[in-house]
This record gives C-alpha cells, sequence and structure tokens, in this order.
C-alpha cells in the first residue's frame, strides 16, 4: 500500500539532513521505490508509476526525467541500448531509505495512533490504519497546491483534499496535540512544510523564479492587511506579521496603496453598527465583523483598532503609496476588461456558484492593484523576483490564479512572475532559500491553519441560518433562542462542533443541537469565569495572608532588632561611664595633687620658719601659711574637709560635665 506519511517523513529527513536541492532530496525515496519493487528496467514513465505505488506520489514525467538523469549522473542507473535505465545494485543500495527511515517511521505512527485514539473517542467505534493515514495525507494535501496560481487540482498527492469533517476532525486533533501532546504536534508539522517543499514539484521550472527579493516592492492586499491586523485570528496575524518582517529584514519594500488602505479602513468601519446591535445577521457579516461579534468588542473598541491600523502597519515598515494613474496612458496599460473578466470567473468558480453577485467595488479595486503593478513594470515580462521589482502579494487564490493565467495567456506561456502572487509563493521561495531561517516563524502558520480547519464558512452559515428561521417560524423555538443562535459570540463555534463543517449534517434538528450545546458552553463558560474568579480571589487570599506573615516577621525581626540596639546601647553607655570615671579622676587627681604639696610646702615653711629671724619676708609667708593651716584645719573639723575630699569633688563636677558633653554628642 503507499504511504504518503511515509515518503514525507523521509523527506524532511533527508532536507534536514543534506539541504540538497529537490531532485537530490527524491533519490532515496528513488532507491528505495527500486529495491522495494524489485526493478530490474525503467524510464521516466514506469518510476513514476512506481512513485505512485510505492508512495502515493503523482510526481510529473519531466520531474522524474530530471531524477533519473541526476541517477544516472551518480551512478544509480547506467542506460541500455533499448534506451531504458538497468538499476546498479550496489549504489542504489547506498541510497535505500529502507533501514534508514526507521525513526521517521516511528514518529508517523506515533502521531496515527494517537490520531486513532482522538477518533475512538470521539465516535467511540474504532477507525481502521488506513482511514486513519487516509484521513491525515488528505489534511496535509491542503499544502498541495500550484504555488504560483493558488490552484488545487494537479496536486502531487494522489488524494483528494480534506474537506468537511475530515478536515474538522484532524485541525482540531492536533489543536489537542498543541495543547497537550506538543510532540505529535511537531511532528505533524514537519509533515507538512515537507509537503509544502514536495509541492514545489507540481511547478514547472520553480527554481527559475529563486532570487534576491532585496529593492523588490510589496505591495499588501487587503486580506494580507486584515491577517496582520489579527482579524483572521492571532495565529495568522503572528504569522504575517513574522513573514512581513522577515521580507523586510531581506531588504524588500513594503507597500500599500492608498485606495487599498481606504477599503480595509471602510471594512473595519462598517462593523461599527453590528457589533452590538440586533440587527447583526451572520450570513451576511462580514470577517471582520463576525470577528469583532465572536471578541465581544463594543462600538468604541471597533474605533480604537481603526485609530491602531496606521501605526501597527507603521509599525511594520509599510508605506503608502498613490494608486491613481491615468488611464488614458496606454503604454503600459494591461487590459483591464480581459482582467476584470478573469477575476470575476474565477471568483465565482471558487464559491461554487456561476451566478454569484459580486462586489463590484472590490473587483474595481482588485483590477486597480494589478493594473498599478502593471504599469510600474513597465511592460517587462521578469522571469526572477529579483526581476520583478514590484508585486502584488495577496492571499486570495482567486485573484493570484486570474493573474497568472492571463499572464500565460498574453506571454504565450513559459516563466513569467505575475503582477499579483500568493502569499504563499512568496513564503515557499523564502523558505527554499533560508530554511533555517524561515522554519523559526512557521509554528504560528501551521496552527493558524488548524484554527482555519475548524471555522465555519459561509455557505455553511447561510444553510443553518436558513434552518433556525423555519424553526421559529413553525414555533419550535421561542424569540429569545432564536435570537441567540443567531447572534451569541458562541453560536458559529457550536455549529462547527455539531456539523463539523459538512453541509449535509445541517438538517431540521441541528439549531436545537446547536442550541442545547450553546447552553452547555455558556454554563461551562459562566462557570469557568467562576472558576478563575475564585482562584483569583484564593489567589488573593494566599497573597494577603503571606503578605501578613512577611509582616509578622518584619516585626519579630524589628523587635528582636531594638533588643540587640537596646543591649549595644547599654554596653556603650557602661563603656562611657567608665571612660568618663577614669578620665575625671585622671583630672581631680592632677589637681588635688598640686593642692597637696602647696599644703606640705606652706606647712614646712610655718614649721621651719624660727630658722629666719628678722626676716620680715619670711615672717609674712610665716603668718600667712598658719592661717591656711588654721583654716584648713577648721574646714577639716567642720566638714571633714581634706585633701582626698577636694579630689572627690573635683571628680565627680569633671565627670558631670564630661557625661553632659557625651550625651550632646
Amino acid at each position: 500500500m503507499a504511504s504518503p506519511l511515509a515518503a514525507l517523513a523521509l523527506l524532511k529527513t533527508n532536507w534536514d539532513f543534506n539541504h540538497d536541492d529537490f531532485i537530490d532530496n527524491l533519490l532515496p525515496h528513488f532507491a528505495t521505490a527500486i529495491v522495494r519493487q524489485s526493478i530490474t528496467s525503467l524510464n521516466a514513465e514506469r518510476m513514476a508509476r512506481a512513485f505512485r505505488t510505492e508512495w502515493g506520489w503523482r510526481v510529473p514525467v519531466y520531474v522524474m526525467e530530471s531524477l533519473v538523469g541526476r541517477a544516472v549522473s551518480l551512478g544509480l542507473l547506467r542506460k541500455t541500448e533499448l534506451f531504458e535505465f538497468m538499476p546498479n545494485r550496489d549504489t542504489v543500495a547506498k541510497y535505500d531509505y529502507s533501514a534508514a527511515g526507521t525513526a521517521a517511521q516511528a514518529q508517523v505512527r506515533a502521531l496515527a495512533d494517537a490520531y486513532a485514539v482522538y477518533c475512538r473517542e470521539r465516535g467511540g467505534e474504532k477507525v481502521e490504519a488506513a482511514e486513519i493515514e487516509k484521513a491525515l495525507v488528505a489534511y496535509l494535501a491542503q499544502y498541495d497546491i500550484e504555488i504560483i496560481s493558488g490552484s488545487r487540482t494537479g496536486g502531487l498527492l494522489d488524494v483528494e483534499v480534506a474537506r468537511g469533517p475530515e478536515l474538522y476532525s484532524v485541525g482540531d486533533f492536533l489543536l489537542k496535540c498543541y495543547s497537550d501532546r506538543r510532540d505529535l504536534f511537531e511532528i505533524a508539522r514537519q509533515l507538512a512544510l515537507a509537503q509544502v517543499f514536495a509541492s514545489t514539484l507540481t511547478v514547472r521550472d520553480l527554481g527559475s523564479y529563486e532570487g534576491s527579493i532585496a529593492d523588490l516592492h510589496v505591495y499588501l492586499d487587503t486580506r494580507v492587511i486584515l491577517q496582520t491586523l489579527g482579524i483572521y485570528g492571532s495565529d495568522r496575524k503572528v504569522w504575517v506579521q513574522e513573514f512581513l518582517t522577515y521580507l523586510s529584514d531581506q531588504g524588500a519594500q513594503l507597500r500599500v496603496f492608498d485606495h487599498t488602505y481606504s477599503e480595509t479602513e471602510t471594512i473595519l468601519e462598517n462593523c461599527k453598527p453590528y457589533v452590538e446591535s440586533g440587527r447583526y445577521n451572520a450570513s451576511y457579516a462580514s470577517h471582520a465583523c463576525r470577528y469583532f461579534r465572536d471578541s465581544g468588542a463594543s462600538e468604541s473598541d471597533v474605533e480604537e483598532f481603526v485609530l491602531a491600523m496606521r501605526p501597527t502597519l507603521e509599525g511594520l515598515g509599510v508605506e503608502y503609496f498613490e494608486g491613481a494613474y491615468d488611464s488614458s496612458d496606454n503604454e503600459f496599460q494591461l487590459e483591464e476588461v480581459a482582467l476584470q473578466a478573469a477575476i470575476e470567473a474565477t471568483y465565482r468558480e471558487a464559491n461554487g456558484s456561476p451566478n454569484r453577485v459580486l462586489n463590484e467595488d472590490t473587483v474595481r479595486k482588485d483590477v486597480r492593484s494589478i493594473a498599478l503593478v502593471h504599469r510600474m513594470r513597465q511592460g517587462a515580462r521578469p522571469q526572477r523576483l529579483s526581476e520583478a521589482q514590484h508585486v502584488l502579494v495577496t492571499a486570495n487564490s482567486s485573484l493570484a490564479r486570474a493573474s497568472y493565467q492571463l499572464e500565460l495567456e498574453q506571454s504565450g506561456g513559459g516563466v513569467v512572475v505575475p503582477d499579483a502572487v500568493r502569499d504563499v509563493f512568496l513564503a515557499t521561495l523564502a523558505w527554499l532559500q533560508a530554511p533555517s531561517g524561515f522554519e523559526v516563524m512557521d509554528t504560528s502558520r501551521f496552527l493558524a491553519d488548524c484554527h482555519a480547519a475548524i471555522g465555519v464558512d459561509d455557505v455553511l452559515i447561510t444553510r443553518f441560518l436558513a434552518k433556525v428561521d423555519l424553526l421559529r417560524e413553525r414555533g419550535d423555538i421561542s424569540d429569545e433562542a432564536y435570537y441567540e443562535l443567531r447572534m451569541h459570540r458562541y453560536a458559529l463555534r457550536v455549529l462547527g462542533d455539531v456539523t463539523l463543517g459538512d453541509l449535509d449534517n445541517i438538517t431540521d434538528t441541528t439549531p436545537l443541537e446547536v442550541l442545547a450545546r450553546l447552553e452547555d458552553r455558556i454554563q461551562w463558560v459562566a462557570e469557568e469565569k467562576l472558576r478563575a474568579e475564585e482562584d483569583a480571589h484564593s489567589s488573593s487570599v494566599a497573597s494577603l495572608q503571606a503578605d501578613i506573615e512577611a509582616g509578622a516577621k518584619r516585626e519579630r525581626d524589628a523587635e528582636g532588632r531594638i533588643s540587640e540596639l537596646d543591649e549595644e546601647v547599654a554596653a556603650t553607655k557602661s563603656q562611657q561611664e567608665q571612660l568618663v570615671d577614669t578620665i575625671s579622676g585622671w583630672i581631680a587627681s592632677a589637681l588635688a595633687w598640686p593642692l597637696l604639696i602647696i599644703v606640705v610646702v606652706l606647712g614646712v615653711v610655718a614649721y621651719f620658719g624660727d630658722f629666719f629671724p628678722g626676716s620680715p619676708t619670711l615672717e609674712a609667708v610665716q603668718r600667712a601659711s598658719a592661717f591656711v593651716l588654721l583654716a584648713v584645719g577648721l574646714l577639716s573639723f567642720a566638714n571633714g574637709c581634706n585633701i582626698a575630699g577636694v579630689r572627690n569633688w573635683l571628680k565627680r563636677k569633671i565627670g558631670s560635665a564630661l557625661s553632659k558633653t557625651t550625651k550632646g554628642k
């Protein structure tokens, strides 16, 4: 059985290891198919069939011819006289990835097993392995596109692109992996990258488009701007902003035509009357209006959003460019009537309605944007991005395809970079030229695609609301339920869960199922809000308790510190008192000893005064000494005054004076 997942896993493994061009990266698949199918003789057509059998890939014959030629040059094949090729077994064995792909196969099995569990838990029935792989491959097939034109036909994978329930189921599964099993999400992302790389095989001469984007003027269309602002989800916003920053860093000049900016502003302004109004009708609402309704925005929120648009774009380096031109100047005039017809045809084809009424103003502005780029190229038909000079980048596949097909008709075929290209075209070329830097921003792109997979389209919404109207006319639902189904912000999300994005799943009872689940969801959201408030309250209480405990600890620490300081103060005071006592004792002694000496001298003089009779001076001294001694004696007798007492008195006075000085300091 063909195994596209295994083929993609091997391709990504080889790409990560060698970073060769796409032909060299297919050589292991080429050799493995030869070995497993025991091929003894081959040509390009036969190997194309072998790839389809072995890997489930529809490799174009012109690619297989290049692959056969590369295999011959490397010695894997030798040419026979019958213009066929025979494998050189020894050389082929060196490229055979049968053993080396074990790890990649294990990753694929892990992803498939997890998806089987998801399906069983959701539906209660076991899903066969073949159905599991088919669903995963069909999901990856959405990246299997003609990069330039945006067409989803003629892809590499031999499987139809996932639609409805299949797309919804895998997208929902991958979002759950992103939340709970990031390793499985990463495996799926790597497989998607491999599919982007593999899908380049469907573009003939893709290498001819490559080239530096330095000085390339990149004009953004309306949807790219809306994605940049977040209208198509936060993940898409991150991806587009990172991509635009990458282009700017590589030297590209980002621009927006004034009529494109005005159109974007008008789309946003038109949302204001409906975001809070009962006149809102989801089946007629723009994507922007649904975004604001789903996010619960008010009219003032929309106004703030509009005011923030210009600063956001300017912050990304986007410049504004006048989109006027003189229609009478026909030198480089694009056939606008033919372009408008091509755009209208592709829009109706994409919608599946040949009689669809289109917005004439939108089509006219699309024509103007492409015509302006065509004029600025001045008739040039560039084959490389480095030669293009000007290009309109759009997220609108129909617009890119119309530009591409008109370019082919006017150029007669061949490689030409169209006036308008898809964002995925520019992104793929950037990735192929610098894979390591580009993969950093790829997670947000893949995540945005997962969210888009579980979205609901306009046709599904219209059919659902028609059923809602029918039930109201019958009286099966109340007016309150009617308005809830039409206007509640969660109604469309629940619709996706009920129908899995499949039109055939919408019946007369679908609104009742949506209503029941909506009420459950509203209750769940309310409970979640209550739990969040309780958690916040508990967190606040815990935080307050922690603050109280921290305050008490700080108070205890402060008391301990105060006690330590009191002890330090007491010790310091004791030391100061001891020091004052010592110093005052020294000073008092220094003053008391001379007094003692004087008293002793006076006593000696008084006692020995008889040895100098007839001397008036000595007599006077003797009398004075006698008087002093008498006074001292009397005082000593009356008050206990003596030399030691004088010393102690002086010590007290000096100590008191020193203590006052110390306290002042």
